[in-house]
């Protein structure tokens, strides 16, 4: 997969851009606050229909305008080409369309154009709270399984009506039984879902993490990322199948209820989910150095590319928003050689260009555009 052009309007300080791109690798430079990583976020809009930075959709429309625009047209790696196309008027729903269909929503459009991201804000994957670590593997699962996505937000729907009812109850004392087992019956049934499939995606997924990590770290250390659905302290998570999740959910299910009615909130479920990632079976979030935090986080997200790849038979796109600053020059060049042995494409927001024209000078493989006040210049010096 790879992306030929991208329009976009009204997205931060961008009033209207229009860029077309190297096959490969494609970096943006120049100060912070230049518009570098709106690029990305208007890529991003286009594949996952939001932006991969944590902010409110109003916040993406600037120029005391009313509406933003974003629109890339991709190739797939078998070479049929396709356009995707994503409006939003402030204070009104996003509207989504492409070659392959009209009137998108959000769970239809994601996997059509399959990204990998790495910003300095990922590094909560490793450090952060369970909920972080969730994410990115409910983000990767997502890309691969329309299915689970599909479950995910019948899942979450379910939840929120289920506390609803909880929350009722502390204000008026009453809990319509019939109702809430209802409710709880479909939580168990789509959580039954969404934890098998975990269990399934992590047990795959671990090869590819630890070979990436033996590459990045040079083999200093072993890696492992474990699984751990809540409540299931006495199962092995590669063993689980449906009958066996289903059946301790429901167990869960009664054994939680009485704590449920007290602190009115649903205490169960895949929303309560830990992956834990261990260096030399210690946890990375407890005992890492910093260093090890950054090698961690790298090792996933190349291990991301790979898995994603291969279960697609597609090359994702990579989005990498100013990790270089962070990053000494090894990995930096092992970064950049992964993705041209690859044959992926790459989009790289950096302050100074130096750092990786010490790598690769601008030519065909390599673009280099220079931002400045939502403006990009497309640097065409030896290329």
């Amino acid at each position: 997969m790879r992306l030929d052009t991208l329009y976009f309007t009204n997205i931060r300080n961008h009033r209207e851009t229009e860029l077309f791109f190297s096959k490969h690798i494609n970096v943006f430079f120049g100060l912070n606050g230049a518009g570098k990583t709106s690029i990305l976020e208007a890529i991003s809009l286009a594949s996952i229909s939001k932006s991969f930075l944590n902010t409110p959709e109003n916040s993406l429309i600037n120029f005391n305008q009313e509406k933003f625009l974003a629109r890339v047209r991709a190739i797939r790696d078998r070479g049929t080409d396709f356009t995707i196309e994503i409006t939003k008027v402030t204070g009104g729903r996003k509207k989504i369309t492409s070659s392959f269909m009209d009137n998108m929503r959000p769970k239809d459009l994601i996997g059509s154009l399959p990204i990998i991201i790495l910003s300095p804000d990922y590094k909560e994957i490793t450090a952060g709270s369970p909920e972080n670590r969730r994410r990115f593997v409910n983000t990767t699962i997502s890309q691969i399984s329309n299915n689970y996505l599909s479950d995910l937000f019948s899942y979450r729907k379910i939840l929120k009506q289920r506390n609803s009812l909880l929350q009722k109850y502390k204000k008026e004392k009453y809990l319509d039984q019939d109702e809430f087992n209802i409710w709880t019956n479909k939580l168990i049934e789509y959580g039954t879902k969404i934890v098998n499939k975990r269990a399934e995606f992590i047990t795959q997924f671990e090869p590819y993490f630890s070979k990436n990590y033996d590459i990045v770290s040079d083999r200093k250390e072993k890696v492992q990322i474990i699984y751990k659905p809540y409540g299931f302290d006495d199962l092995k998570y590669k063993e689980l199948d449906k009958e066996m999740i289903f059946e301790k959910l429901n167990k869960l299910s009664l054994e939680k209820r009485k704590g449920e009615l007290t602190r009115f909130t649903t205490l169960f479920g895949p929303q309560k989910d830990e992956i834990e990632l261990l260096i030399n079976n210690f946890l990375v979030k407890d005992t890492a150095s910093q260093g090890q935090h950054k090698t961690v986080l790298i090792s996933l997200k190349l291990a991301e590319f790979d898995y994603m790849k291969e279960v697609l038979n597609e090359t994702p796109v990579v989005l990498l928003d100013d990790i270089f600053s962070e990053l000494d020059s090894k990995r930096t060049e092992l970064v950049i050689k992964r993705i041209l042995n690859n044959l992926a494409q790459a989009f790289i927001t950096i302050t100074e260009d130096d750092k990786i024209k010490n790598i690769m000078q601008p030519s065909e493989e390599c673009f280099y555009f220079y931002v400045n006040n939502g403006e990009v210049q497309l640097i065409e010096e030896e290329i």
